[in-house]
């Protein structure tokens, strides 16, 4: 699937100025749009990796078992008796 930096820029910019971040303090909204402005840069340079169906499901998985993994170490840490 071919990326369209230049249309989810302007979807995701159109978005922050139009105010679907209601809510949302000045200084978080103003952080918010800097972080969307340097993701949007980073694919312009090509800085992203493409992935079809199957390694999308599989990178994923992987996001979901290190976040169960660090999620049951914290649980653990915090049900440890102190010294």
């Amino acid at each position: 699937m071919p990326h369209q930096p230049e249309r989810m820029n302007i979807s995701i910019a159109s978005k922050i100025r139009i105010g679907k971040r209601r809510g949302a303090s000045e200084p978080i909204a103003r952080q918010h749009q800097a972080l969307v402005q340097e993701g949007v840069a980073a694919i312009q340079r090509g800085e992203y990796t493409d992935y079809n169906e199957e390694e999308l499901k599989g990178f994923f998985a992987g996001v979901v078992d290190r976040g169960k993994k660090r999620l049951a170490a914290e649980r653990k840490r915090a049900n440890k008796p102190a010294k």
